[in-house]
């Protein structure tokens, strides 16, 4: 990450609602573990992922295979989120 506090990326759910499974949800990078890993604010869907609007992620690892509980980049997203 180059700009920690100005990088969006796409956090992939791992928990929640069966149906949210899977899905990207925007998060904003508020540490560079400088290793792959960064700390995130994930964005969530309120009620439809949950009940919260969001949630703090650390030492979260980037994965090309969207593995649940990664991020990537959002032109990544294989699918959008319903």
């Amino acid at each position: 990450m180059e700009t920690v506090g100005a990088e969006l990326v796409h956090y992939v759910l791992p928990d929640g609602p069966e149906e949210v499974h899977g899905q990207c949800r925007p998060a904003l990078v508020v540490r560079d573990w400088h290793d792959g890993a960064v700390n995130l604010v994930v964005f969530r869907d309120g009620h439809n992922d949950g009940g919260a609007l969001y949630e703090w992620r650390t030492s979260v690892r980037y994965s090309r295979d969207h593995q649940f509980g990664s991020w990537h980049v959002p032109g990544e997203c294989r699918h959008a989120a319903t």
